[in-house]
This record gives structure tokens, C-alpha cells and sequence, in this order.
């Protein structure tokens, strides 16, 4: 509520009402271009005077927000104007492609509250090619919950990106994935000594381990592998990763690995 009637005041002390009221209306043009919706708000408690915008550029600004996954401003702009959203199907399924993308998974229940929309089949399954694309894959089982629509892949395409994910050693998307698609992971020997080699040499002997207890395949390394494994882990200093490596392969560390811990103490 304004503390006193503002174009009063501004007669009072020489200013033409039509004047200062123009510019109010040209503050409000500027605080929306901007998004700007808070001072939006705050400038018409100040002055009392609302913003005289049209149905239409209301409307045209609620698809802009909606578009853009911006549903804080939708509201802001609503409570401003006291104007309320009629939104198409075509507008809200791109707020939904917006959220998604953005990783705003929490806005996909309030946009569905808000429009009495649901989001589009395809629409979410191409967020789920876009978060597997990007390796976000905890976002697989979050959206799944969101929108209560699972991800459409085929037994072929999971198994190609469970083979990926072993030889470049990321045990954790695979485990993800088969969360998200409730597929389990079929691996060829080949596979899985391409992902015990990746974990050697990044030295990730723990995953080296998980990996034996779920396939049941041993690791079968070369020299040159361990020795590579040897100097990851003296290069970032995790010495105790030595013996458990000498252990977990048999192979002892080459003269040059002895030479590199040496300089490096």
C-alpha cells in the first residue's frame, strides 16, 4: 500500500500529474523488458498505481516466461497485473522441454498444477536423450518421478551405453542407467577388460573390485597397463593404492615407477 496518494503529491510540489504518471507506466515497460518483476512489484506498493498493460502483452510476456522455464516470473507478473495466464498446449509443452533442459524438475509439477497440462511423451523422452547425451544420469530417475513417464530406450541402445560407459571407465553411469531402465547390463569379457584397463591407470582399484563382484570375469592386464596405474598413483599421492595394486595384479612396479616415487618424496 502507498504511504500517500503519489500523483497528489507530485501536483502539489509542480509536477504535472499526467507527467509523473507516464513515467511511472515507462518504469514499468522498463522493469518488465528487463525482468525486472520484483521492482515491478515494489514500485507499485510505493506508488499505488498499477501497471496498465494490455491482455495481450500480458499474454505474450506469460508465453515468453513459460517458454523460458521462467514460472517465478510468470507469477510475479500475474501478481502485478491480476491478469491470469491462458496458456496453449504448444507454450506450456515448451516450458516443460525448457525445465527439463535446464534440470528444473522441480517446476515440472507446479507448471502441471498451474496449466492442468501433463508433459508430452516426447517431450520428456527427449530429455532423456539429452541427459544421457550429457552423462547427467541422476537426472534420469528424477525426472522419471516428475513426470511418472519412463525413458523409451531400446534393450540394443542400453546395452551399446553400458559397453560405453565400462570401457571409459564409469561405473557409476552404468549403475545409473540401470536404475533409470530396469535393464540388466549383458557384458562380453572383451568390455570388461577394457574397463579394468581404464580404472588401472586412472587408478580407481575400487571400482576395479566392484566390477569382478558383478561380472564374475577376472581382470586380465597387461605390463604396460599396471605400470601406468603405478605412476597414477604416486603422481596424485595416494601411496597406500601401491600395495593394494601389487596385490590386485601380481605384477611388481617397474624400475622407472621406483625412480618417479623417489623423486617425487
Amino acid at each position: 500500500m502507498a504511504l500517500e496518494d503519489i500523483l497528489d503529491i507530485a501536483e502539489s510540489i509542480g509536477f504535472k500529474r499526467e507527467e509523473v504518471s507516464r513515467k511511472i507506466q515507462g518504469k514499468y515497460v522498463t522493469c518488465i523488458k528487463q525482468g525486472w518483476l520484483d521492482g515491478l512489484r515494489s514500485l507499485q506498493e510505493a506508488t499505488g498505481i498499477k501497471p496498465v498493460l494490455s491482455e495481450d502483452v500480458v499474454q505474450g510476456l506469460y508465453d515468453t516466461y513459460i517458454g523460458q522455464g521462467e514460472l517465478g516470473n510468470l507469477r510475479r507478473l500475474q501478481e502485478a497485473t491480476g491478469i491470469k495466464p491462458v496458456l496453449s498446449e504448444d507454450v506450456v509443452q515448451e516450458g516443460y522441454a525448457a525445465c527439463i533442459k535446464q534440470g528444473e524438475l522441480g517446476n515440472l509439477r507446479s507448471l502441471q498444477e498451474a496449466t492442468g497440462i501433463k508433459p508430452a511423451e516426447d517431450v520428456v523422452q527427449k530429455g532423456y536423450a539429452a541427459y544421457i547425451k550429457e552423462g547427467w544420469l541422476d537426472n534420469l530417475r528424477d525426472l522419471q518421478e516428475a513426470t511418472g513417464i519412463k525413458p523409451a530406450l531400446s534393450e540394443d541402445v542400453v546395452q551399446g551405453l553400458y559397453d560405453t560407459y565400462i570401457g571409459q571407465g564409469e561405473l557409476g553411469n552404468l549403475r545409473r542407467l540401470q536404475e533409470a531402465t530396469g535393464i540388466k547390463p549383458v557384458l562380453s569379457e572383451d568390455v570388461v577388460q577394457e574397463g579394468y584397463a581404464a580404472y588401472i591407470k586412472q587408478g580407481w582399484l575400487d571400482d576395479l573390485r566392484d566390477l569382478q563382484k558383478e561380472t564374475g570375469i577376472k581382470p586380465v592386464l597387461s605390463e604396460d597397463v599396471v605400470q601406468k596405474g603405478y605412476a597414477t598413483c604416486i603422481k596424485q599421492g595416494r601411496l597406500d593404492d601401491l600395495r593394494s595394486l601389487h596385490e590386485e595384479t601380481g605384477i611388481k612396479p617397474a624400475k622407472y615407477v621406483y625412480k618417479a616415487f623417489i623423486e617425487s618424496l
